[in-house]
């Protein structure tokens, strides 16, 4: 079974405010890819690099828009 990371997790490993995975997963740039019986999002090491790919396509200048369809086009 993949390792699952909590919000909290990842929003250290990445230096993100929890607040911005949460408007990510609400525009529908990032979802998690489980949640918890609890109902925390739970992330996979998957999720971590398309976060790392958000982050580094924000830092070259582009919108978020941009890249929402960028990845979409994947």
């Amino acid at each position: 079974m993949e390792n699952l990371l909590t919000i909290g997790q990842v929003a250290k490993r990445t230096n993100v405010t929890i607040r911005t995975l949460h408007y990510y997963d609400k525009i529908d740039l990032l979802k998690s890819s489980e949640h918890s019986e609890g109902g925390v999002r739970l992330y996979t090491h998957n999720d971590l690099n398309k976060l790392r790919q958000i982050q580094s396509l924000k830092f070259l200048g582009l919108s978020l828009k941009e890249i929402a369809g960028l990845l979409k086009d994947k």
